[in-house]
């Protein structure tokens, strides 16, 4: 997968290698993996703080890996694993927002991407915890610069802006 596609070992370039079969192995897998921290997080009794760094590390961790030079996925897959675990309700109206957008994107990546904007609100109304916020603003901050080229190239292809730069 380092090679072919966009070099990225998450879900989407493998999906792009492998097909569909590939993309929903890698998914479930980064999915899974996100949601291993959130329940660790939860089984070793760690305050809210503590369990959604937890949750923020794991994606630092899928985007830069050490082992693979620090160029992984763009974090999506463990995000949502993680969340789903630790505070589920704050994706709802993140999902919504996105199905609500997806006819104007037309692409998933950036409908989520908007979806995923309102996820510092969700979480504060969903969780009540000042910490699932800043987790949500850095998380969000972080899928941001993940997906900074995909946000140009969509930019430039949807409305002009500048060129689409090579990934």
């Amino acid at each position: 997968m380092r090679t072919t596609g966009s070099g990225g070992t998450g879900a989407t370039n493998v999906g792009r290698v492998m097909g569909p079969a590939g993309y929903a192995v890698v998914l479930m897998a980064d999915v899974a993996k996100g949601a291993l921290i959130g329940e660790a997080a939860k089984f070793m009794g760690m305050p809210p703080p503590w369990a959604f760094a937890a949750a923020l590390s794991v994606v630092i961790g899928h985007v830069w890996p050490v082992w693979l030079g620090f160029r992984g996925g763009k974090g999506i897959g463990p995000f949502l694993g993680a969340w789903l675990v630790l505070a589920p309700l704050s994706l709802a109206p993140c999902l919504v927002l996105a199905l609500i957008l997806w006819p104007w994107f037309r692409k998933f990546a950036m409908a989520g991407l908007a979806g995923i904007s309102i996820l510092p609100s969700a979480a504060w109304f969903a969780t009540g915890s000042r910490s699932a916020v800043v987790a949500s603003c850095g998380t969000f901050a972080l899928l941001l610069w993940s997906h900074r080229v995909n946000i140009r190239k969509f930019a430039a292809d949807r409305f002009g802006y500048g060129t689409a730069p090579t990934p």
